[in-house]
């Protein structure tokens, strides 16, 4: 039974990481700042990967993490820096968490440990979801000018000028992640239930 215990937990915290990669990462509506309507966007990690990188996963990570990159996203975002850091630690304690329930599962597999792993996954799957809420507000809002990040040209910013962002959501990924880590503890908690039924059952049928 512990064994089966343990896998199901690694294979749930495992597929964090193919949610996070392969489901849609945001949804974004831009539109002419003259027009009601304009076109919709909607990307996951593979896909911006693939687009920007040229078919290469590893030069897009070293251009999307470049001293350049994250210098001109720090300064986009001067107006939400807040929000966008507890964003990015609450995504790296939400992997991290991911990563060490895999190999509590791997290693040992204890109960409290891995139940309480996942609660904290759940807790911070949970404040990335409110934190990037804050973050694509700002953008909507017009306090954050996110269409610049892709405008650097002049012409670019010319017509950056005349776009606004009319919708702007974290994708399904989110999501999903957060209903893993529930599934983690939901798991957790029958796992422990039923354990703990059948030890009493043991005592008793003992006592006879």
């Amino acid at each position: 039974m512990n064994i089966v215990y343990r896998t199901v937990h690694i294979i749930l915290a495992a597929a964090v990481f193919p949610a996070v990669f392969f489901l849609q990462l945001f949804y974004m509506e831009i539109s002419p700042k003259f027009l009601d309507y304009g076109m919709s966007l909607e990307f996951s990690l593979y896909q911006i990967f693939d687009l920007f990188g040229g078919g290469s996963k590893t030069s897009a990570v070293r251009s999307a993490f470049s001293k350049e990159s994250l210098s001109n996203i720090w300064s986009v975002f001067a107006g939400s820096r807040a929000s966008l850091v507890l964003m990015m630690i609450s995504a790296v304690l939400t992997l991290a968490l991911t990563v060490f329930v895999i190999v509590a599962g791997i290693v040992k597999g204890n109960r409290k440990v891995l139940l309480s792993a996942s609660s904290a996954g759940l807790v911070t799957s949970i404040l990335f979801k409110v934190f990037s809420a804050n973050v694509c507000r700002s953008v909507v809002s017009g306090k954050v000018d996110i269409v610049s990040l892709f405008t650097k040209s002049f012409l670019g910013n010319f017509f950056g000028d005349l776009l606004s962002v009319d919708t702007l959501r974290i994708g399904a990924f989110s999501n999903a992640v957060l209903i893993l880590f529930m599934c983690m503890v939901i798991w957790s908690v029958i796992y422990i239930v039923t354990d703990i039924g059948l030890e009493e059952d043991k005592t008793a049928k003992a006592g006879k």
